[in-house]
């Protein structure tokens, strides 16, 4: 199985992993010949056990009966799958032996490979069939314990103390404990070594897991003997036997880094560090004085070719390899820099070595010597061809008509807008409005689904008569409209117009059906109407005269018609809502799955979740999409995200502080069910806080769904109608209910981010202030790990890293009288002479913990008292 350059959920790369596995360990026992030299094998594969048939068949010809096996992807690509195949030869009189299976598979180049094979044979053939292990069939096996995998491998019972029934060597070094210590110190219980107080979650999440299927999913701390606490990542599968008694084959991962790397925060070494080892990124550095650029070494994989040495500026290599479209656009990026632009961003399309065009974001950002002399750039190149394609793709099927295939009207109206508000001088442009006659009669004579296709067939011959650049939509149930830019005279519009009449007509004669005609309305720019409704309204009103005098006909517009002289009001029509508009046709697992991923490799979430709210919206034809956020008090909701229709009023200044009493009724609903569906706002009880909120703001239908983190209500990402009541689909429902659970995952985890990027900048700043240059020290290196302001401003040179002895004492050796130890570190003052500052100072050192450190020392040093100069 490949996936095209796009990274392979969990879920996929474990049903890759045991769709290999199994036609291998077919291919193994029903053709030996072949043995395991097949392509699917890694180089350096190791298969261990490949003789163990033979030795107890011979020769025989042998067969697969079924397989049992379990894949668990272990992160990085790598999957391991476990378990037996039933194998039984030609001899009826022996038994079928079960084939023990461990394989650990990666995922190399889009393709999955093996790396490592066991198989063995679990006892002897016999009338009583094979024989059961010590711990009754439940281990994973000393082939599956033996491999040295990143973490530990254990088998447990699904009891509430999860008694340990087997593990590997590397759960015993995850842990720091020996086999005897885990038996005699915890009673051979995981409960045991789990601390307290993660305990009780932990068995609920099992528990709640189980109530939906065979897996868990779980996270928890451990104690390790030697005292550090470990964040441990545990994925199993229930595995149960004929008795109906279960037990978990489980893996467990060391990710106390990766927890503590989503809690603190970052600065711009560490996360330029990160990129560069983690994702596809080029990384690139310019050297502004030279004019030259170095590039990653990944650039000639991602691209084909050797890196350019020179910016991308017009007259160079760089013109052969940039879309003809983004040129300028890259071009300007560079001049935006070179200008002294601080930060400076684009997004373009660079060939690889076929020829191909990808979309990439350049990000650059200046870098400044000391002094404010330039020196160089850093930047990125991020490949976002997938998710700028997908966005296209979906931005398309946002505009289409899904019955027709053409423009809906929504998108008509944007795009006729956009013609006009770029409308040249002495340039004239017309809207034709069309509606089909008496389209009701086609109904009961052919059915619904027959008008469908005729409005179908409408719809191709439109497109089909005008040009590529007009702009050809349904606007309505039996309603279409064409925009045509460049006209020349209304004799040729009308003589368009009458080619659309014959158009109709032969329409229906083709096949001998009910006659079939149309009326027209024309209006043309700028003399009747310079912007989209005025220019809409004008057509609207000549297609109704048109249906006036007979129907069948084209009216130009002229100035007054249209209007009843005696109720001075505009005879324009409402049009009916197209049912196909409503997001019907879509795709629920594209949609999903374009929102994870947009998410998941988004720099800026809030900006991401903002963009896809108005996609769906668009796409789902509602009239608002939002999110509300809870204080932190809990006793309100803030509307923090909305988008909206042009036609509906914006109402997110207007609610900021809703009280979650006032809506006691929905709150409840939503923390029970997880979603909230109202089809008509005014059935509810005029007592109802949720109707006294909604109605004035004019919805008449919503749908919102529940924003949980770990359980707890946390907001809603709701939809709203305000054009009627309306019915949305149980397919939609679990869909927008789907997008929601996503999106209020990533909300979560950005607020949280946000808030530490708060907390961390409110705390240097109160560093910077303070008069007293302050340091961070680590205690086994002497290595300085931060400094504020004033300490900088003292020690220009000082580079994080460097030793506190030598950047500020001038010493090769530690200083006699260290202030850091236990000891010495009671907040206690020592007096101690400073070679670059040229005084005493009085230095106090307070051990304080520091990014996961077990431990680092604060140094603050103040000028001692009657001393001359000044150390700041």
């Amino acid at each position: 199985m490949k996936w095209k350059g796009e990274r392979p959920m969990a879920m996929e790369l474990e049903r890759a992993a045991l769709e290999l596995v199994e036609r291998k360990v077919r291919g193994y026992v029903e053709h030996p010949g072949l043995g395991p030299d097949w392509a699917a094998l890694a180089e350096g594969t190791d298969w261990t056990g490949k003789d163990c048939l033979e030795a107890l068949y011979g020769r025989a010809r042998l067969y697969v009966d079924g397989m049992e096996l379990i894949p668990s992807s272990l992160g990085e690509g790598l999957c391991l799958v476990t378990g037996t195949a039933a194998v039984r030869g030609e001899d009826p009189s022996r038994r079928t032996a079960a084939l023990r299976i461990s394989a650990l598979c990666l995922c190399v180049e889009d393709e999955m490979r093996l790396l490592h094979v066991h198989t063995s044979v679990q006892g002897e053939p016999s009338a009583s069939g094979p024989e059961r292990s010590p711990a009754d069939g439940w281990g994973p096996g000393a082939d599956l314990l033996s491999l040295d995998l990143p973490g530990g491998i254990i088998c447990c019972d699904n009891s509430p103390e999860l008694r340990l029934l087997e593990y590997s060597e590397g759960f015993l070094r995850l842990v720091g404990y020996t086999r005897e210590e885990v038996r005699d110190r915890f009673d051979g219980q995981l409960a045991g070594m789990i601390l307290p107080e993660d305990l009780e979650r932990t068995r609920g999440q099992i528990g709640k897991q189980l109530n939906r299927g065979a897996d868990r999913e779980v996270e928890y701390r451990i104690r390790r003997k030697d005292g550090t606490v470990i964040w441990v990542l545990d994925r199993g599968r229930l595995v149960r036997k004929g008795d109906g008694k279960g037990a978990f084959h489980c893996i467990l991962m060391d990710e106390t880094q990766d927890k503590h790397a989503r809690q603190k925060l970052q600065d711009s070494l560490e996360r330029y560090q990160i990129i560069s080892s983690q994702t596809n990124d080029v990384i690139f550095e310019w050297d502004l004085e030279h004019d030259t650029v170095r590039y990653s070494e990944n650039w000639r994989q991602k691209f084909g070719y050797p890196p350019l040495p020179d910016p991308p500026e017009a007259g160079t290599q760089w013109d052969e390899r940039i879309h003809p479209e983004d040129r300028e656009n890259l071009y300007e990026l560079v001049r935006r820099v070179k200008g002294g632009a601080p930060y400076a961003e684009a997004e373009a399309r660079i060939s690889n070595a076929e020829g191909r065009h990808s979309w990439y974001r350049i990000r650059i950002t200046l870098q400044h010597l000391e002094g404010g002399t330039r020196r160089r750039a850093v930047g990125v190149v991020i490949d976002i061809d997938s998710i700028k394609r997908q966005t296209q793709k979906l931005r398309r099927m946002a505009e289409q008509d899904t019955l027709t295939g053409i423009y809906n009207r929504r998108a008509a109206q944007e795009l006729i807008a956009q013609r006009l508000e770029g409308i040249a001088p002495g340039e004239m442009g017309a809207l034709f409005v069309l509606d089909v006659d008496d389209f009701k009669l086609v109904n009961d004579r052919y059915g619904h689904l027959g008008g469908d296709a005729v409005l179908t067939d409408i719809a191709g011959a439109l497109k089909g008569s005008f040009r590529g650049e007009d702009i050809v939509a349904r606007i309505g149930g039996d309603e279409f409209c064409v925009y045509l830019s460049g006209v020349r005279s209304r004799e040729i519009l009308a003589q368009k117009a009458e080619e659309i009449l014959k158009l109709f007509r032969r329409l229906m004669e083709r096949e001998d059906r009910h006659c079939l005609s149309c009326s027209i309305g024309v209006a043309v720019s700028p003399q009747d109407g310079e912007d989209y409704h005025s220019l809409f309204r004008n057509a609207d009103a000549a297609l109704y005269c048109a249906k006036d005098k007979g129907k069948n006909q084209v009216a130009f517009y002229v100035h007054g018609m249209g209007w009843s002289e005696r109720k001075g009001t505009t005879l324009v029509r409402e049009r009916g809502e197209i049912e196909s508009e409503r997001g019907e046709g879509f795709q629920s697992g594209d949609l999903a799955g374009y929102v994870f991923r947009t998410l998941y490799e988004a720099d800026d979430v809030g900006r991401a979740i903002a963009l896809l709210l108005e996609i769906i919206g668009k796409k789902m034809r509602v009239s608002r999409a939002y999110i509300f956020e809870l204080e932190e008090d809990g006793q309100y909701l803030r509307n923090t995200f909305e988008w909206c229709d042009e036609q509906t009023q914006p109402e997110i200044g207007n609610l900021q502080r809703v009280e979650l009493e006032s809506i006691k009724d929905s709150v409840d609903v939503l923390k029970e069910r997880g979603a909230l569906y109202i089809r008509d706002v005014s059935k509810l009880p005029k007592e109802s806080g949720t109707r006294m909120i909604l109605e004035p703001q004019g919805i008449h239908a919503m749908l919102q769904c529940a924003v949980r983190s770990g359980g707890t209500f946390k907001g809603t990402v709701g939809f709203d109608e305000c054009r009627g009541a309306y019915v949305w689909t149980k397919e939609q429902v679990e869909v927008l209910s789907l997008v929601a659970d996503i999106v209020g995952t990533f909300l979560v985890r950005y607020r949280a981010q946000e808030k530490a990027e708060r907390v961390a900048e409110d705390l240097t700043a109160i560093l910077n202030h303070q008069q007293a240059c302050i340091y961070v020290v680590d205690p086994d290196t002497h290595a300085v790990l931060f400094v504020n302001d004033r300490t900088r401003k003292a020690a220009p040179e000082l580079r994080l890293g460097d030793t506190c002895y030598r950047a500020f004492f001038g010493n090769d050796t530690p200083c006699p009288i260290c202030p850091l130890g236990d000891e010495q570190a009671d907040g206690t003052g020592r007096r101690i002479f400073s070679r670059l500052l040229g005084r005493e100072v009085e230095a106090v050192a307070t051990e304080i913990p520091w990014r996961g450190r077990r431990g680092a020392y604060l140094i603050s040093c103040y000028p001692v008292e009657g001393e001359g100069g000044d150390n700041g």
